[in-house]
Parts: structure tokens; sequence; C-alpha cells
């Protein structure tokens, strides 16, 4: 950060405190010396404050994290045994661990300048646990992939300097189910606000468009995973929670999801749209398996959370197609 100072005499050269900017200042002694202490004070001053922003949100960071702990280290072990039925579960949570995610909710609520009602602050606790038995399940599909299995990756590039699409990048001769159609909800990269198919109301920032693909395979499966650049709840003072509870949880705010390709077809597992459309309140987690055929397309955002399936469920908005 550069100084202003008053110029008289004459001027010599000097860099500032930062030693980036090259800049002249007075030679006269009494204002050079006066205005230097107080530029290298304020700076200081700067400085300091912005460490001491730095600590108060890695701390307030940390205790969010913390009261998630055990409800974290629950749905782990509820996911490898599955024994109960997750809406069960969820409310089971939501029971046991009511002060913990009050406190949660309040916290990041707080601050960042957010209200909710009653009704919301419930929904917003529905929404986390629900959210992360589904990234959990993701974690534990991912792990489960043998070790000789081959990965590429494929990052995606500037859509405009493509003339709409992404040029084509051939996969390895090895995979056996191939998919080089992704079609996705324009709003859902440019941002905007109005009503789905549904009309079902949203209003979000944009800047969610597919970053990285990611294929790993063997002889009989390929497991697809797909990054998103964010993802934007349909309601801003929703999408401002989610965003800074994801970088607190995760850390991150980038979206990731998984679904594999195998005999059986595309096995969309927990991320099937259940029939809904883009601005659809709920992030869906529906579980569908659906035939497998060269040349076809995914919609990876019926729904805002990237839901798929391959078929389109929101016929009167504008959709994106990236090819790879």
């Amino acid at each position: 950060m550069a100084c202003t100072i008053p110029r008289t005499l004459g001027y010599v050269d000097l860099y500032d405190v930062d030693m980036r900017q090259h800049i002249m200042i007075a030679k006269s002694t009494k204002t050079f010396k006066t205005t230097l202490l107080a530029s290298i004070a304020a700076i200081m001053l700067l400085s300091v404050a912005s460490v001491q922003v730095d600590a108060s949100k890695d701390n307030h960071n940390a205790e969010v994290k913390s009261l998630f702990t055990e409800i974290d280290n629950e749905i782990k072990s509820y996911v490898k045994g599955k024994m109960q039925d997750p809406n069960e579960k969820k409310n089971d949570l939501k029971v046991r661990y009511a002060d913990k995610l009050e406190q949660i909710v309040s916290k990041i609520s707080q601050k960042h300048n957010l209200e909710f009602a009653t009704d919301d602050k419930d929904g917003l606790k529905d929404l986390i646990i629900k959210e992360h038995m589904n990234e959990v399940k993701r974690q534990d599909m991912i792990n489960s992939i043998p070790d000789d299995a081959i990965t590429e990756i494929i990052e995606i590039g500037d859509l405009s300097a493509q003339g709409g699409f992404i040029l084509p990048t051939a996969y390895a001769a090895g995979n056996p189910y191939t998919i080089n159609s992704w079609k996705q909800v324009t709003v859902d990269i440019n941002g905007g606000s109005g009503t789905d198919s549904a009309g079902n109301s949203y209003n979000i920032n944009g800047g969610n468009q597919l970053s990285i693909l990611q294929t790993t395979y063997t002889s009989s499966q390929v497991t697809y995973t797909l990054t998103f650049a964010d993802e934007d709840y349909p309601d801003p003072n929703w999408d401002v929670f989610w965003d800074n509870w994801r970088q607190i949880q995760y850390q991150r705010t980038t979206d990731i999801e998984s679904f594999t390709v195998d005999s059986d077809g595309v096995v969309f597992a927990d991320m099937w749209d259940n029939d809904n459309t883009f601005a659809e309140f709920w992030g869906q987690h529906g579980e569908k398996t659906r035939s497998y055929h060269s040349g076809m397309s995914i919609y990876i955002s019926n729904v805002w959370n990237h839901a798929m399936d391959i078929s389109n469920e929101n016929s009167d908005m504008s959709i994106t197609t990236w090819v790879t």
C-alpha cells in the first residue's frame, strides 16, 4: 500500500514500506519524518487489524466446526452400516444434537448478519445433515474404487473462447463407457433471477460452471466426478449461509458430484433429481439407474445442487452444452 506524501522542496527516491512501489517523497526533513512515521504507524495498525480479523475468522470457523464433530462421526458410522432410513436418521440427529445445530446456525447467521425465521433455521439444520450424508456417501464411493483403476482429468476451458463448446478431448481407449455431452442450465453459469419450468423462483449469482471432469475407470466400470466452481441456493440468504458453512466444514465452496457407469447402466447414487426442476427448494439426492448408450447426454443441473438425469427437466430454460 503506497503512502500519499506532500511534495515541497525537491525529491528523493525511496521504496514504500512493502517494497513494491517506487515513490517520490518530499526532501524537507520535518515533513518527511512526520509524514513517514505517521504513514508507517497507520500501516502497522492496518496490519495488526488484518491479523486480528484473520484470527477472529479462524477462531469462528474452528468453533463452528468443532460443534459438528460428533454429528460428523455419527454420520460416517451410519453411512457404513446404513441400518436406518435416511430421514429417520436425520430427524434422530436433529433431536439429539439440537443444541449444537442451533449454535452452528446462530453463529454463522450472526457472523454474516443473516436473519432466519424459526422454520428456516430448522430447514438449515436439515440441509446441513442431509447434504453431509450425501458427501460422506460420495467419499465412500470414491474410496471403494480399485487401486488399479486409471484416472484421467479434463480441465474444462473457457466456454466463450470455444464458441459455445469445449473442444472434444479423446478419452483413453480403455474407457468402456464414454460420455461426451454435459448439459447445464445456463443461468447456473451466468446468474439471474426468474422462475424455472415448474414455477419455482430463483435469484442466484451464477459462476457455478463445470470446471473439472475426472474419469476413473477399470475394464468394467467408470466413475465420473464433476467439479463445479460453486453451487447457488435459489434463495440469496440461504446461499450466503450455505457457502459459509461449506467453507467451514469442507474448506471449499466448489461442488463435487460423482456417479458411476457399468453393465447395469448409469447409476445415480444419491444424485438423481427425483424428476424435479432447477429451483426446487431442497437439493435432491434420489437414486436411479438409467440405461447407458453411446452418444448420450447428462443433464448436470436439473436441480441447483447439480442433481442429474439423462433427460431435461427444464425444457423452457436455456441450456449450455459442454463437450468433452
